[in-house]
């Protein structure tokens, strides 16, 4: 992704038509962030790394707006970010996500889902499944089969069944 194509897209996620010109449209960025303050997420930051004006944008963005900005990447993103020695001084935490455990997978759950899992049902999930996506589409699978079927609670069994 160069300069330009960033831009544009922040253009486009803040409602915008992106303009021809890339100084164009880091200014239209700068005024509607400055005029509505938002966290911007850069997932896959990975592929940014190479492309040095891309990251100088996110910091220009960063310095003018004062907007967090959230990168997202591959497990040694961090290590390929400390090479913009600029940037990597000012992250203010650096954090690493580690598989889910029972109780996480837990909350994912309960926070999510409209139909209760029992704990069987939870620790089968957990044993089966790890991704947050995989999770979520699951609870999803797992709702609609209680309300077809008229269940208050997906337990061990139905899970099982299901999957």
């Amino acid at each position: 992704m160069t300069g330009r194509w960033l831009l544009e897209e922040l253009v486009k996620e803040l409602n915008q038509i992106p303009r021809y010109l890339t100084s164009d449209n880091f200014n239209l960025v700068v005024k509607k962030l400055k005029q509505n303050q938002q966290i911007i997420f850069v997932d896959e930051i990975d592929y940014l790394m190479n492309n040095y004006k891309t990251i100088e944008s996110l910091r220009d963005i960063h310095d003018k707006t004062e907007c967090p900005i959230i990168f997202i990447g591959m497990g040694l993103a961090h290590r390929k970010l400390e090479r913009y020695k600029h940037l990597y001084d000012r992250f203010s935490e650096i954090v690493k996500f580690e598989t889910f455990g029972v109780n996480d997978i837990g909350q994912i759950i309960n926070q999510l889902s409209e139909t209760p899992f029992t704990h069987d049902a939870v620790e089968y999930v957990h044993k089966k499944y790890n991704r947050f996506r995989q999770i979520v589409q699951l609870i999803n699978q797992m709702e609609n089969f209680a309300e077809d079927n008229n269940l208050t609670e997906i337990t061990k069994e139905i899970a099982e069944q299901v999957l």
